[in-house]
């Protein structure tokens, strides 16, 4: 009742690695002109020299000031990430990488259950090795090792490069990330805070908070993107979660926090009714 059975490997940094090298290898496509183009390497290592050779005073500004941080790529910049991405590769295609994790597909969702039902134990079991947890001996692997077994998420869903990151990288990258997503709440809180203290008009506060509100979603893609995420359900939860708690505490927390109880009741300029 098997179809196909897909192995994965511990291999995501090469993954990673020829993901980029793709990405960098297309932008470098868009700069180029479209007429005459030729993407051999000779070619742009002549027309990224050229490029940096020439640069105004501007962009070698942007150059010491952006590209360390990976932002405002031009084509010499890219090129030179292409061949650092190149040459990673390289040595990452020659290393030997263990077995993680084993994709079964069934004919059938009636033998898929079947299966899951034999084998599904519970983390915990498998953790303490309650091998008498299975119906036979014969669903031990090679006769003495309990596997983990699980239904996957959707194919199309899973981010093979990310796939086999461990719990410590995972929480490593989110408390580097969230704390982040913190900072941005305080500094619009202060923000806030300074225009109520100042009587500075609603409006300009309510603006204030519309451009914030505007602005965070792109701040959050990159740092969700920072983070190691195994499916993309996953990284899309990380993303509504840092949003939906900036904007909450934005329009919700902050209003009510910061302005004076008196200040909703009285019939002025500056109260709610």
């Amino acid at each position: 009742h098997v179809t196909c059975v897909t192995v994965d490997i511990d291999n995501d940094l090469l993954v990673r690695c020829l993901v980029e090298r793709r990405e960098r290898l297309q932008q470098m496509k868009n700069i180029l002109p479209r007429e005459g183009r030729e993407m051999n390497e000779n070619y742009l290592a002549k027309t990224a020299a050229y490029i940096e050779y020439n640069r105004s005073f501007i962009d070698r500004c942007k150059s010491i000031i952006f590209h360390p941080f990976g932002m405002f790529y031009d084509l010499p910049a890219l090129y030179k990430r292409f061949v650092v991405v190149t040459a990673q590769i390289r040595g990452l295609a020659q290393q030997e990488y263990k077995a993680t994790n084993v994709f079964i597909t069934f004919e059938t969702e009636k033998a898929q259950r079947r299966v899951l039902k034999a084998l599904s134990i519970g983390r915990w079991a498998i953790m303490t090795k309650q091998k008498n947890k299975l119906e036979s001996d014969k669903h031990l692997f090679r006769k003495h090792t309990l596997l983990s077994v699980k239904e996957p998420q959707e194919p199309s869903t899973i981010r093979w490069q990310d796939l086999n990151s461990t719990l410590e990288q995972v929480l490593k990258r989110k408390f580097i990330t969230f704390p982040m997503t913190l900072s941005c709440v305080v500094l619009l809180g202060s923000i806030i805070f300074h225009m109520s203290n100042q009587n500075v008009n609603p409006i300009l506060v309510t603006f204030v908070i519309s451009i914030f509100n505007a602005l965070f979603p792109s701040i959050a893609e990159a740092l969700t993107t920072f983070e190691f995420h195994s499916s993309a359900s996953h990284r899309e939860t990380s993303l509504f979660f840092k949003i939906a708690l900036f904007r909450w505490l934005n329009t919700a927390v902050f209003i009510q926090f910061f302005t004076p109880f008196t200040r909703t009741l009285s019939s002025d300029d500056n109260g709610l009714i």
